[in-house]
Formats: structure tokens, C-alpha cells, sequence
């Protein structure tokens, strides 16, 4: 059952709860979204009602669940699990929705070597390798900066390295050198020497911090979810960019 039809049957059941449908839709729309597209989402799969729907106080109901900032509702960890304990148990349908959305953002690559190497990251995700697919990501988005850097910034990154680090004994002239760099370093200069912005540098620090605590023994729990805005962030911010 895909992930659209376990929401249609959930929401069909005549006996449902005004409030338990509202928090489905939010859970199907990825937990957060407005009034409109809720009832458009509803309506979509089938529920005749949706139109007449007072959202605003279905929601008011569930006490905690959900909140409302800017004209947006946003699902919170009760409600969610108040859905799954309702009978919509959406994570092996969400599985497969995730397996989707990083099959089509694969799509997108044109370069062969990194479409090859990502497909490896992914495989490991849908198998449910979830540190060697943050592992293989990363260190395929790494050697992506690398060899960009290489051919058309070489120069720029030397004097933002030197003038950021001038006691290293490092010489920064081509892909092998960059490599030994260190990696927080790296997106550091790559931040002063303008190949990125100070938000992707941020985002990119956020997944190295979860790249080294996936290659190490530890008690950091790493589930599908986490796994796949992981390999997500590193497409769209650096596959798809450079």
C-alpha cells in the first residue's frame, strides 16, 4: 500500500474523528501546512466533506498536538504518534515516499561518477543502512567541493587558507592537498572565500557533526527520517549545485 492509499482508507472511515482527519492530513503533507492545502489534500483522496471542514477548531481539540504560527499548522511528536496509535501506521508508507523523493532528486544528476557514487549512499538508506548511507553522502558531497575548488577556485581558497590559517605548513595546490585539510576547516575557507554562504556552511557543519557521529561507535540512534534529510540537504546544496 503506497503512502496516498494508506491516507485515502484512513480518512474514509466514516466514524473518524474530525480532529483524527485534520492530523492525518498534516502527517501526509510532511507535518506542517496551511488551511487550504490541508482541505485540499482531504479532498484530493476522497474526502466529500473537506470544503465544509472547520479545520481551525478540529485542530483546536487536540489539545497540544499541533500549533499555529503565521497561518500554518505544524504537527507535533503527540499528535503524530496519537495518529499511528488512531490506526494510520505511516512508517513503512512514509519508507517508501522517502525512497521516492531521493530516487527522483538522483535523477537530476547529469555527472555520471556522482550519480554512481549517490546511488550507493541511497541503496545503503533503502536497505536500511542508515550510518553508511550518512557516510557515503557525505564523503561523496566532500570530494564533489574538492574537485570543484580544484578546477575553477584553486587560487581564491589558497589565500582565504592562508590568510585564515597562516601558520600551517600545508600548501594548498590541488584535489590532494585539499584533502588534507580538515573537514570543518575546509568549509570554513570555503565560506571566506565565497563558494558558499554562511546558511549552507552552517547546514553543511550540521551534517558533518552527524557524518563523524555515524562513522563511530556511540549510542546516537539514526532512523530513516534522519537519514534522508541528510542525503537530501548534501543533493540539493551540493551534487545538484556544483
Amino acid at each position: 500500500m503506497t503512502f496516498s492509499d494508506a491516507f485515502a482508507e484512513f480518512i474514509s472511515q466514516k466514524s473518524r474523528p474530525q480532529k483524527d482527519i485534520c492530523l492525518a492530513a498534516l502527517v501526509y503533507l510532511g507535518g506542517e501546512a496551511k488551511g487550504t492545502e490541508i482541505k485540499a489534500a482531504l479532498k484530493a483522496h476522497g474526502f466529500r466533506n473537506a470544503h465544509s471542514l472547520n479545520l481551525h477548531t478540529a485542530l483546536q481539540r487536540t489539545e497540544g498536538m499541533v500549533v499555529n504560527h503565521a497561518a500554518t499548522w505544524k504537527l507535533l511528536a503527540p499528535g503524530e504518534q496519537f495518529i499511528v496509535a488512531a490506526g494510520l501506521d505511516l512508517r513503512s508508507t512514509r519508507s517508501q515516499q522517502l525512497d521516492a523523493s531521493l530516487r527522483s532528486e538522483l535523477d537530476k544528476l547529469t555527472d555520471g561518477n556522482r550519480k554512481t557514487f549517490m546511488l550507493e549512499a541511497v541503496s545503503a538508506f533503502e536497505s536500511k543502512l542508515y550510518r553508511a548511507a550518512v557516510v557515503l553522502s557525505w564523503v561523496g558531497a566532500v570530494n564533489v567541493l574538492h574537485e570543484f575548488i580544484a578546477v575553477n577556485h584553486l587560487g581564491a581558497f589558497k589565500r582565504a587558507y592562508e590568510a585564515r590559517y597562516p601558520n600551517s605548513k600545508l600548501t594548498v595546490q590541488n584535489v590532494a592537498s585539499l584533502t588534507q585539510v580538515k573537514e570543518s576547516d575546509f568549509l570554513q575557507v570555503c565560506q571566506d572565500c565565497g563558494i558558499i554562504d554562511k546558511s549552507v556552511k552552517n547546514e553543511l557543519a550540521t551534517r558533518l557533526d552527524l557524518r563523524n557521529q555515524a562513522g563511530h561507535p556511540n549510542t546516537l540512534k539514526i532512523g530513516e527520517n534522519m537519514a534522508a534529510a541528510h542525503i537530501e540537504c548534501l543533493l540539493k546544496n551540493v551534487f545538484l549545485v556544483f
